[in-house]
C-alpha cells in the first residue's frame, strides 16, 4: 500500500509539532500532570515584572508569573507554583533582578519549617523593593556612624595619651628608677649568663678540680673497679 504525498507531508509536520511541543516542555519547564499551587502577591511596585518571568525559591525555578492586575493602589501578582512547593508564614517574597543586562524573577527565601503553612490561593503581601532613595539613604547613615566612631575613637586615643603624658610628667623620677632597675637586673643576669658559659668551657677543657674529675678517664676506671670490688 503506497502512502500519498501529502499523508507523507500531514505525518512531518504532525512529528514536528510534537517535538516542537517536547522541547517546549522541556526549556520551559512545564509540568503537564502537576496542577500545581496558585497564590496571589500583593506589591507597591513590581519594577518591571512580567507574566511569564520565573519564580524562584531559594534560587531554584518552582514556577512561572501568571498574572498582572491593578488591585486599587497596589499590582497584584499570581503566581503558579509547582505542588511540591510549600510556602510558610515569614517567608519572604520580592522582585529580583535575574541578570545584569536587564529581566526580573520573582523571589522567595523560606521561612523555618516550624512556621504555618500557607493555604493555596492565599494573599501574600510582597517586600516593598528599594529605591534608589532608600540605598542612598542607607549610606547617609552608614556614613553618620563612621563619622561618629572616628571621632570616638579621636577623643578615647588623646584621653590615652593624656594619661600616658601625665604618668610621665608627675611620676617621671619613679619611671626613671623602675627603668634603671630594669636595667641593673639585665645587666645582673648578662653577668650571670657570662659566668657561667666560663665555667661550662672550664669543665669541657678539663681545667679545675671538677673538670678534671669529670673529663678523666682514669678516675672514672678506677671508681668503676672500687664498685666493683665493693659488690663482690
Amino acid at each position: 500500500m503506497q502512502i500519498s504525498a501529502e499523508k507523507k507531508v500531514g505525518c512531518v509536520f504532525l512529528i514536528g509539532m510534537i517535538a516542537l511541543a517536547v522541547i517546549t516542555i522541556i526549556l520551559g519547564n512545564f509540568t503537564i500532570f502537576d496542577r500545581g499551587k496558585i497564590y496571589y502577591i500583593i506589591f507597591d511596585d513590581v519594577r518591571g515584572l512580567n507574566v511569564g518571568d520565573a519564580v524562584r525559591l531559594s534560587g531554584l525555578e518552582v514556577g512561572k508569573v501568571q498574572a498582572l492586575d491593578i488591585a486599587g493602589n497596589k499590582i497584584k501578582v499570581t503566581i503558579w507554583t509547582q505542588s511540591n512547593v510549600v510556602l510558610r508564614e515569614g517567608c519572604r517574597i520580592y522582585v529580583q533582578d535575574d541578570t545584569l543586562i536587564g529581566g526580573k524573577v520573582l523571589a522567595i527565601t523560606m521561612a523555618p519549617s516550624t512556621n504555618p503553612t500557607i493555604p493555596v490561593y492565599s494573599t501574600i503581601y510582597g517586600d516593598k523593593p528599594e529605591t534608589a532613595k532608600d540605598v542612598f539613604n542607607e549610606l547617609a547613615a552608614l556614613g553618620s556612624d563612621i563619622r561618629e566612631l572616628v571621632v570616638s575613637f579621636n577623643e578615647n586615643q588623646k584621653i590615652f595619651f593624656n594619661k600616658i603624658n601625665k604618668i610621665l610628667t608627675d611620676d617621671r623620677e619613679a619611671f626613671l628608677i623602675t627603668l634603671e632597675n630594669f636595667n641593673n637586673m639585665a645587666l645582673d643576669f648578662q653577668d650571670v649568663a657570662e659566668r657561667a658559659i666560663a665555667i661550662i668551657k672550664k669543665i669541657e677543657e678539663a681545667e679545675g678540680t671538677v673538670g678534671k674529675l669529670i673529663s678523666s678517664d682514669e678516675i672514672y676506671v678506677d671508681a668503676k673497679d672500687i664498685s666493683e670490688k665493693i659488690n663482690r
